[in-house]
């Protein structure tokens, strides 16, 4: 997590994680391998990773480090880039004009999330797509363009975006249902019985 974001926060205690002391931009920051964060069981109530998947050889590990560390009543954010939009495939496909996409990191679509989310008993409640722009057909420098396509695009929620933010939470567990006991004991039983055989009988 960027200071920036940490600046913005209406969390009234934050942590930022940085993997070598270097980077820490706090006296409070964590400094530890990302897959292996010294941090007790769900003890975070929001853990936020901001396009750092990307970057980790070891991201599906990480991921289920970041499940650990959130509570049960907690929520998972991830910030990722998406590998299906139309501008990154369009700079894979057609390198010449475009130039490169950025080769030295891995983007992972959301099917993928998923399913280690649900390794470790998390399920996605939603994910929102943003970043429209198609560079086939639209010049950067038309910004009325992008904003038109940004616009439709977040309002539908295409999953063609440049990035995706998704939302997780951990399955709670389902409560027991109790049985319902139909019909009355054996003593009310055999009493309405024979109440029902005495008034039979005198009639």
């Amino acid at each position: 997590m960027s200071p920036a974001l940490l600046d913005g926060s209406a969390a009234s205690h934050t942590i930022e994680w940085v993997p070598t002391r270097d980077q820490a931009q706090r006296p409070t920051s964590l400094i530890c391998p990302p897959s292996e964060l010294a941090l007790p069981d769900a003890c975070l109530e929001m853990t936020i990773i901001h396009h750092w998947l990307e970057h980790l050889p070891n991201a599906e590990q990480t991921l289920h480090e970041a499940a650990r560390v959130t509570a049960d009543h907690g929520i998972l954010i991830i910030f990722g880039f998406n590998p299906l939009s139309v501008h990154h495939l369009t700079r894979r496909f057609v390198p010449g004009r475009w130039g490169k996409s950025g080769s030295h990191t891995q983007r992972h679509p959301v099917s993928r999330l998923t399913e280690w989310l649900a390794f470790v008993d998390f399920t996605v409640e939603r994910v929102d797509y943003c970043g429209f722009h198609c560079p086939l057909f639209c010049s950067t420098k038309k910004p009325r363009c992008r904003e038109v396509l940004e616009a439709w695009g977040r309002r539908l929620n295409v999953p063609v975006g440049e990035s995706y933010v998704l939302q997780a939470q951990r399955k709670q567990p389902q409560s027991p249902s109790q049985r319902v006991k139909f019909g009355a004991t054996p003593s009310t039983a055999s009493h309405s019985l024979g109440l029902a055989r005495g008034n039979s009988s005198a009639a």
